[in-house]
C-alpha cells in the first residue's frame, strides 16, 4: 500500500542519517615511532653508519669536528696543543685519506683540512653518513680509508625559528639562529647565522702558552630549495660567507705590539670564505 511505501522510505532515510552520523564520530588514532641516534643499513654494500641529529644532542655545543667525540667510529685527536687543530683518523689513517663532503659536494680538502671541520656548526647538521673503507668514486677518488658526508637541514622541513646559545667557564660563547620561511608551494628559504668567540686567555698548566686559541667567527648560510613533486624537479641553491680569526702562541703575545719582533712567540690564523653551490635533480614522477 501507499502507507507501507512511505514508512519504508522514512526508515531508509533514518538508517542513512544514522550511518553518516556514526562516521563523523570516529576516534583519532596516532601512530608514533622511535629511532636510534645511530643507524646502519644492512641493504647497502658499503659499511655505512648514519648519525642523526639525536647523536649531536649528546654534546652541549659542537661543530662538525666535535660531533664525532661521542662516536667510536672515528678517532678525534688534537694534532698539537699549540694551534688547537683537531685531526680525524679512520682505520688508522688521517684526514688527507678521507673524503669529506657536504651534501655530496667536496668541502674539506687541501689547506682547509686543518680547521675545515670546525667551520660547520652542529646546529646546521641534519645527519652524518660515515663510510668505513673505500667508498664510492662517484664524488671523487679520495675516500681511501673512508668517507664522511654531512647533510644540512632542508628548508622544506625546517621549523620557522630556532635559537641556541652556549657559554662555558673557559670563556667560549656561541649563538645560533635559524630563520625559515616557505615562500610558495615550490620555494622555501632558510637563513642560518652562527657566531662564536673565546675572549679570555687561559693557561691552566702554567706553561706560558694559551690552552685554547683566542677565536672569533661569523658564519652565515642562506639556502633556497625548489621542489616540484608533480614534474619531479628538486633544486638547492646555497650562499655562504664565513670569517674566522684565531690567535695562538704565548700568553703575553700581543699582535699589535709584538708582530714582527722576538718579544713573544705568537701566531694569527685568519680564514675568509665565500661559497656558492647549486644542485639540480630530476626524479621520474612515475617511479
Amino acid at each position: 500500500s501507499i502507507m507501507q511505501k512511505q514508512i519504508s522510505i522514512l526508515l531508509l532515510f533514518f538508517f542513512c542519517a544514522f550511518n553518516s552520523f556514526a562516521q563523523d564520530t570516529l576516534q583519532e588514532i596516532k601512530v608514533k615511532g622511535n629511532s636510534k641516534s645511530l643507524k646502519k643499513s644492512y641493504s647497502l654494500t658499503a659499511n655505512t653508519t648514519v648519525l642523526t641529529s639525536k647523536e649531536l644532542l649528546k654534546a652541549a655545543c659542537c661543530n662538525l669536528a666535535e660531533s664525532f667525540e661521542t662516536n667510536p667510529s672515528i678517532d678525534v685527536n688534537f694534532s698539537d696543543a699549540l694551534t688547537g687543530t683537531k685531526q680525524i683518523k679512520m682505520l688508522g689513517l688521517t684526514s688527507p685519506y678521507l673524503m669529506i663532503t657536504e651534501e655530496n659536494i667536496p668541502s674539506v680538502r687541501g689547506a682547509s683540512q686543518a680547521y675545515g671541520l670546525s667551520l660547520t656548526p652542529g646546529t646546521w647538521v641534519e645527519s652524518i653518513q660515515i663510510t668505513k673503507g673505500a667508498g664510492s668514486v662517484v664524488n671523487g677518488f679520495e675516500s681511501i680509508s673512508g668517507q664522511i658526508n654531512t647533510e644540512l637541514i632542508k628548508p622544506i622541513s625546517d621549523i620557522p625559528f630556532f635559537l641556541n646559545a652556549y657559554g662555558s667557564t673557559d670563556s667560549r660563547f656561541e649563538l645560533n639562529t635559524h630563520f625559515n620561511k616557505k615562500i610558495s608551494e615550490k620555494w622555501s628559504s632558510s637563513l642560518f647565522v652562527h657566531g662564536n668567540t673565546r675572549v679570555s686567555k687561559n693557561d691552566m698548566n702554567d706553561d706560558g702558552f694559551l690552552d685554547n686559541p683566542l677565536a672569533k667567527q661569523i658564519n652565515v648560510l642562506n639556502r633556497w630549495q625548489y621542489t616540484n613533486a608533480e614534474k619531479g624537479w628538486v633544486s638547492f641553491i646555497n650562499f655562504r660567507y664565513m670569517n674566522d680569526q684565531k690567535q695562538t702562541g704565548e700568553l703575553n703575545f700581543d699582535p699589535d705590539r709584538d708582530k714582527g719582533t722576538t718579544n713573544y712567540w705568537g701566531s694569527e690564523i685568519n680564514t675568509e670564505r665565500f661559497d656558492v653551490s647549486t644542485k639540480l635533480g630530476y626524479v621520474f614522477p612515475d617511479m
